[in-house]
């Protein structure tokens, strides 16, 4: 009993070392007073070890010898114990209290235990709070309902209560025995009473002496229902599992391990407790325990999991097993025993009795939009939304910018719904022409719905007639049966946008009214209309032809049930015998020179048609800048005089009766005059460019005229000063605008000036600045290690940022430094470039430098190159030649490639290449490791060290070992032996003559060589 109350006071202090308070009244009260005050009201779950309880024990044990509770040390202990806890506590009264709480859960606990005995194992932990109630207790009960010695079948029953919850679980299982090794499986049912959630779970077990593996799936049965403990939210059983292994060490079983991975689905799961939920949450938990004696276990465990989260604690437990003697459960001798496959038949499935749990917020308001909605351009649509809300619905916010902003139209919205008209079609490849719209709806609480998003399309162009136009070219015709105009209907959207492909649907028709006072004669043909095509992209056409009487001829059509303004078409007599003519075909347009127009009309009879007057009028196309003058008349021959500003084609047209007899059209082409440097332009872009004769600078040239028209047709070449290296491209001509490429190749600023017949124009000029092109330097090698002898090739290249390379370019190349390996010291440098110690030069046409750099006199070295250009940074480059007299090792102190085997046989090792290596040997720059050859069999192994004939053969295949693979050539120990005396002294072998000799000591230090 004395063991049992120190390792308990051990456990108490080490878990108050956890808390600086508890450290402090540690040093002022006593281990025991402590022991009763934790085992009592923080650890209710284990038996404390006062003597009125351990009294209780005793009784209760048949084959139990206690001791003497009598004897003064213990009635001390108890004496100290009692008065500890009433002194040491603040309130005496509650203190009494819990004194009385512990006595009765100790006596629960005995009762428990001994009605359990009767049945199987058992763990029982009861414990009383304040009020006298059980929270925090738990029970198992494992019954085997099968047991012989392959085989057992059994039940296992739990009840327990935890942050207020009551959990039962009720599950049975198989375990059999195969050899070393127990194989298990088990099912159960867990109910927790008070949350009204309930979980299956399915196990399997694998034992074997001092180790137990186990695995446990977790099905959760219930479903949502509001949750007992957080208001709000739903809550439901957690699906998961859990990996657990138990390990103890075979010379000292009261020591073992535990390692348990677990993990939970869910979003908002509570691993770590309510107020710390994680989706999907694992946890790590590592423990140790030791256990003095089988009825008593200390352990500590640490969890770490998901979020950083993480806890520790501390435990003391009893393992009170039914149906076993109290000496069985008391001697640590039968520790062996009880982590053995035979001790544990009977140990209680390990498993989370507990129900984690999966919370979820309770949806008070739910918002539903329908997944899609879909129509024309300019299409009004109504977006609708469906809510159901527990407090009632307060609004809805809408989010629609990817809709507005591609120039769809919000109207006003309804409480639950928004008017739409959809956006333009874009007809563009790669626009999908779909909108995201989206809303959140709050409650009269301002509590938020989820976010539901409606994806709206804008299937195609829908024809409007409000944008649409039908127009006839000309609208004038004569009435001869022959003539015509083109009947042009131009479809679009409500955005304007063109609507093609629907000339299958665009109805056309045509209503004819004879000028009044006219009727037609016998072969009289009526006007037509041809069918109607798809010219270009929402644009149709016809083609209609004049009858032979004139008259008005309304033209109508229809597009998806809807009408278009009608087209008419004018009909005019006949225009017979008449004439009109122009004096010339073609003028200046400077508002001086002039064109005569000259219109003769006649009768059916050739009679000139006098007296016309104000019914005759001239009109031009374009008449902007086109200006007819009065019409004068002499005998029936009329006359007017042209000219104008605009350099432009100019149709000339004669009108009578307000009718236009376009059949007598008249083409006059007016060009501009002069070129007025006043009016013209001259610009060059950009206005700075680089030196590498490709970026460009565009010199374009404007010529107007006087009243501004552009002046093609002249020689324009532009001028450059100030800048030697530039050069021109083709001067490009298009209606009055020159322009041409400016490219240079040296810094400066050029002065540029258009040139008109060789001469200036004006004071027109403009300058571009050309600026140095920034230059890309790279220096590469084509391998970073060479042997000595080879040559390693050290390209150096110079290009503009443009890609052109940058020829007569100066660098510099100076080797820095010389290094080993292992060792940072500076050595003298012996590699070369091109054969001479540094380097200057240019680069060559296409902007390189090739260079060899070799090192036939190294030691293992690497050196540093620093190439400096005329321009810009310094860059470094390391080169490295190896030697065959050092290995390639990080332990090397110089660069190498050593043969590290041959025939089998190892090369020795270097002096770093051992922990603190008792002797070495120097040669050709490295330190190598010698041994004796007690050493040289311990460091190569059994059976490793080479005897002398291994040795021995291996020089006569390679002859000197330095000279063909550059190993030491001092002697090698072998693990053979020569007698000397008293004494037996190892051979040595000399791979470089392959002498042998035996030491001067008997355990002489030679180089080893050990076989693979």
């Amino acid at each position: 009993m004395h063991d049992l109350y120190y390792i308990n006071c051990i456990a108490i202090i080490l878990k108050s070392l956890f808390n600086p308070i508890r450290k402090k009244k540690l040093r002022r009260r006593s281990c025991v007073v402590w022991i009763h005050l934790v085992l009592q009201s923080l650890l209710p779950l284990s038996l404390s070890f006062t003597p009125a309880v351990a009294a209780s024990f005793y009784q209760s044990t048949e084959e139990a010898s206690p001791p003497d509770i009598t004897t003064p040390d213990n009635r001390l202990a108890g004496a100290a114990i009692a008065a500890g806890t009433l002194i040491s506590s603040d309130n005496q009264s509650q203190s009494a209290a819990n004194k009385a709480r512990s006595a009765l859960s100790s006596a629960a606990n005995q009762s428990a235990r001994d009605w359990l005995n009767q049945f199987g194992s058992a763990r029982i932990q009861l414990n009383f709070n304040e009020h006298f109630r059980l929270d925090n207790s738990e029970l198992d009960l494992l019954l085997p309902l099968y047991d012989n010695q392959a085989t057992i079948l059994f039940t296992q029953l739990g009840i327990r209560n935890k942050d207020s919850r009551n959990t039962g679980n009720i599950g049975a299982g198989i375990r059999t025995y195969r050899g070393a090794w127990m194989f298990g499986a088990n099912s159960f049912f867990d109910n927790d009473f008070s949350g009204r959630n309930r979980r299956l779970g399915v196990g399997a077990e694998a034992w074997t002496d001092n180790l137990k593996l186990s695995a446990n799936g977790y099905l959760g049965l219930t479903g949502w229902h509001q949750s007992r403990d957080v208001a709000d939210y739903d809550e439901r059983p957690a699906n998961g599992f859990d990996l657990r292994a138990e390990a103890y060490l075979p010379s000292h079983p009261q020591l073992g391990g535990k390692l348990m991975f677990e993990q939970y689905h869910g979003d908002q799961v509570a691993l770590f407790g309510k107020h710390s939920r994680q989706r999907n949450p694992y946890a790590l938990t590592t423990g140790l325990t030791y256990t003095p004696i089988p009825l008593l276990t200390l352990g500590t465990e640490y969890r770490a999991g998901k979020g950083g989260e993480r806890d520790a604690n501390l435990n003391l437990q009893l393992n009170y097993r039914l149906g076993h003697s109290w000496r069985s459960q008391t001697d640590p001798a039968l520790m062996t025993l009880d982590r053995s496959l035979a001790g544990g038949r009977h140990d209680l499935v390990e498993r989370n009795n507990h129900i984690v749990l999966d919370y979820r917020r309770q949806e008070f308001i739910r918002l539903t939009l329908p997944d899609r909605l879909s129509g024309k351009s300019g299409q009004p649509v109504t977006l609708t939304a469906q809510v159901n809300a527990t407090h009632g619905v307060d609004r809805i916010e809408w989010e629609y910018a990817s809709l507005t902003n591609a120039g769809g139209r919000i109207g006003a919205d309804a409480q639950h719904s928004l008017s739409l008209t959809l956006p333009p079609f874009q007809a563009a490849v790669g626009n999908n022409n779909s909108y995201s719209l989206s809303a959140v709806a709050y409650d009269s609480r301002g509590k938020a719905s989820n976010r539901a998003t409606t994806q709206v399309t804008v299937t195609g162009h829908a024809a409007s007639a409000a944008t649409s136009r039908m127009t006839a070219v000309p609208a004038t015709l004569a009435a001869d049966g022959r003539s015509t105009s083109r009947i042009v209907v131009n479809i679009n959207d409500e955005f304007n946008q063109p609507v093609g492909g629907l000339a299958d649907q665009l109805a056309l028709s045509l209503n004819f009214t004879a000028q009044s006072g006219s009727a037609p004669g016998d072969g009289v043909a009526p006007p037509a209309l041809g069918d109607i095509r798809e010219t270009a992209p929402g644009e149709y056409s016809a083609l209609f032809t004049a009858g032979d009487q004139p008259g008005a001829a309304r033209v109508m059509s229809t597009i998806g049930g809807q009408e278009l303004t009608d087209a008419v078409v004018t009909l005019t007599p006949a225009q017979g015998n008449q004439t009109f003519s122009l004096d010339k075909n073609s003028m200046v347009a400077d508002n001086v020179d002039v064109a005569t127009l000259t219109f003769t009309p006649r009768d059916d009879q050739g009679n000139a048609i006098t007296g016309l007057g104000n019914r005759l009028a001239f009109t031009s196309s374009p008449s902007a800048g086109v200006g007819i003058s009065a019409i004068a008349e002499d005998n029936g021959v009329y006359t007017a005089a042209l000219k104008g500003t605009v350099a432009a084609t100019v149709t000339v047209t004669p009108v009578v009766d307000g009718t236009s007899l376009t059949a007598l059209n008249q083409t006059l082409v007016m060009n501009a005059g002069g070129m007025d440097a006043g009016r013209s332009a001259f610009t060059a872009e950009p206005k700075s460019i680089m030196n590498d004769n490709k970026a460009a600078s565009t010199l374009t040239f404007t010529a107007r005229d006087a009243y501004d028209n552009p002046v093609p047709g002249l020689d324009i070449t532009f001028g450059v000063t100030g800048v030697a290296g530039t050069s021109l491209g083709t001067v490009a001509a298009a209606n009055g605008v020159y322009t041409a490429q400016l490219t240079a190749n040296t810094v400066g600023t050029a002065t540029i000036v258009p040139l008109a017949d060789g001469s200036p124009v004006g004071a027109l000029s403009d300058s571009v600045t050309v600026i140095d092109t920034p230059i890309v330097f790279t220096v590469t090698t084509d391998r970073p290690t060479a042997k000595a002898g080879e040559v390693v090739q050290m390209t150096i290249e110079a290009q503009y940022a443009s890609g052109a390379p940058v020829r007569d370019f100066n660098v510099d190349i100076r080797p820095t430094t010389a290094i080993g390996r292992t060792r940072p010291r500076r050595e003298p440098i012996t590699a070369s470039i091109n054969g001479a110690s540094m380097y200057s030069g240019k680069t060559d046409n296409s902007g390189k430098i090739t260079l060899a750099i070799s090192d036939d006199d190294t030691i293992g070295l690497k050196t540093t190159y620093t190439v400096t250009p005329e321009a810009g940074a310094a860059v470094t480059r390391e080169v490295i030649f190896s030697v065959t007299t050092s290995p390639d090792s990080e332990f090397a102190y110089y660069w190498g490639h050593m043969q590290d085997t041959v025939d089998g046989i190892k090369r020795p090792a270097l002096r770093l290449e051992v922990d603190r290596p008792s002797a070495f040997y120097r040669q050709n720059n490295e330190q190598w490791v010698v041994m004796d050859n007690v050493g040289a069999e311990s460091w190569c192994g059994t059976g490793k060290l080479p005897n002398a004939a291994a040795l021995t053969g291996l020089h006569a295949r390679h002859g000197s070992m330095s000279s063909a693979f550059g190993w030491p050539d001092k002697y090698y120990v072998t693990s053979s032996y020569a007698v000397k005396g008293a004494d037996k002294y190892a051979l040595m072998i000399n791979l470089a003559n392959g002498d042998t000799n035996i030491g001067l000591t008997p355990l002489e230090p030679q180089l080893v060589a050990c076989a693979l």
